[in-house]
């Protein structure tokens, strides 16, 4: 028979033995380091088609992964990339006229992530013309910052002149301004001579631009005539307005009627 003493230093050893360690997870698609490992794919499911011309200045993308993508990250034309995070959609708005190219990329971790971004190019014509805008559409800056827009006369046909009239109003202040007049620039294109009067002794932007030339009819097309550079000091978001006043002339000194104007945007960020 077993002593008493015997049975209880077996029992002691039993207890004393560590469980059986759990095999490895030898299966495990998000780890690199094992032959399982299946790179993070990311793939766009809905939104403009690749060469899509989108009639809108607003575009949404809806995106997805394959198994075990948690995040995702995204960025247009050159932007930076955006933080990581689980939506799977974004919407972006005030996007200028022309060529685009939206990119989208998942990942496991903060480690692995898709080395081979999705990524679809568009074309966004929302502005129909005769018309005048500014580019950018919108500006995000920062409270005292100083920016840049250009005007920009959209889609005409026989043009040899426009008037301006930009309101600068409330926290907008115009610095200085630059016309577009060189013999390779939009307006002053094959021309004689370019004829300018500027007033903004108010404080707005007025001013009169024109060809003169005997030989050679209007421009037709797209293209920047004037750079605007402006500070603004609000805390607010607000816009560039074009006034009332704005006004095409072809060579017959006969007016384009404007089918739009374009606002530019002015986001105020921290």
């Amino acid at each position: 028979m077993y002593r008493l003493s015997t049975i209880l230093i077996i029992v002691l050893f039993l207890i004393a033995c560590p469980e059986t360690p759990e095999e490895p997870e030898w299966d495990n698609p998000t780890d690199p380091d094992l032959p399982t490992f299946v790179e993070p794919e990311t793939v766009i499911d809905d939104g403009p088609a690749e060469g899509a011309v989108v009639n809108d200045h607003e575009v949404t993308f809806q995106f997805s992964g394959n198994e075990n993508v948690v995040e995702f990250s995204w960025k247009l034309d050159g932007g930076d990339w955006s933080d990581w995070g689980a939506v799977n959609s974004v919407t972006v708005d005030y996007l200028d006229e022309g060529e685009h190219e939206f990119q989208v990329k998942g990942r496991y971790n903060i480690i692995e992530e898709d080395e081979s971004p999705a990524a679809r190019a568009f074309t966004i014509d929302a502005v129909h013309g005769p018309a005048l805008r500014f580019l950018p559409r919108k500006v995000s800056i920062t409270s005292n910052a100083v920016f840049d827009v250009d005007i920009v006369v959209e889609e005409v046909e026989n043009l040899a002149g426009l008037q301006l009239d930009i309101p600068i109003t409330g926290d907008l202040e115009l610095i200085n301004y630059q016309l577009y007049e060189s013999g390779t620039d939009f307006l002053s294109k094959s021309c004689n001579q370019f004829l300018s009067i500027v007033d903004n002794s108010d404080g707005n932007f007025n001013a009169v631009i024109g060809r003169v030339s005997d030989s050679q009819p209007g421009v037709d097309g797209t293209g920047e005539v004037v750079r605007l550079t402006l500070k603004y000091t609000g805390t607010i978001n607000s816009s560039l307005s074009f006034g009332s006043g704005c006004e095409l002339q072809d060579s017959d000194m006969k007016v384009i009627p404007l089918n739009e104007t374009v606002d530019c945007v002015i986001e105020v960020t921290e």
